[in-house]
């Protein structure tokens, strides 16, 4: 059975490749070392070029008609998958497919925004 997957962006739903789910890496700590931080993170997400997408891209990432965009800056992000949260930070562009002279994929990682324990005492 499918899994619905979805990815909000500044709270906003980001269109994907159909029913396509994207990989997440979970990981945990050694409870012994509460210093350790531990951050779970996706693989390389590729996003459909839409036009929903563009202006929402263009508008959080700066990104211009020439693919150019700020590569320091990250959104916060959210992933569901069939209705129920699964990671919960931010996404970092970090390429854009262009073919002729037309956008095409945005690519970038989702990371988990794991505080550790020690940082919130």
């Amino acid at each position: 059975m499918l899994k619905k997957t979805e990815l909000y962006i500044e709270n906003k739903q980001v269109d994907l490749y159909g029913d396509e789910a994207f990989l997440l890496n979970f990981n945990i700590v050694d409870i012994s070392d509460i210093s350790a931080k531990a951050s779970s993170y996706s693989k390389e997400v590729d996003i459909p070029a839409t036009k929903e997408n563009n202006q929402t891209f263009s508008h959080l990432f700066n990104v211009n008609s020439e693919g150019y965009f700020n590569p320091i800056s990250k959104k916060t992000a959210e992933v569901f998958v069939d209705g129920v949260c699964v990671m919960k930070g931010y996404f970092k562009l970090n390429s854009i497919t262009i073919i002729d002279n037309e956008y095409v994929t945005y690519h970038g990682v989702i990371y988990e925004d794991a505080v550790n324990f020690v940082q919130t005492l």
